[in-house]
């Protein structure tokens, strides 16, 4: 347990294999990130606690996303019976 998690709260914790399809795409939002906060702060390096950082807010981006299109999915598979 980190001070920056520190519940290993379930957008954090990783629960699915590497190379999976949502790691691909926490990767994906992460790398977009650091591009963004470099583009954002060019005098600067990224630290370790930064890209931490940016890794855990990616992975709540897309569980974020995520649970919003399960439940349109749910929704309308609801609305459809």
């Amino acid at each position: 347990m980190s001070a920056h998690n520190p519940g290993n709260t379930p957008a954090t914790t990783d629960r699915l294999p590497t190379g999976s399809v949502y790691e691909t795409e926490v990767e994906n939002q992460a790398q977009y990130m650091f591009t963004w906060w470099r583009d954002s702060n060019p005098d600067q390096e990224l630290d370790s606690d930064t890209i931490a950082t940016l890794r855990i807010q990616a992975r709540m981006i897309v569980d974020e996303f995520r649970a919003r299109d399960a439940a349109e999915e749910v929704a309308w598979i609801m609305g459809r019976t």
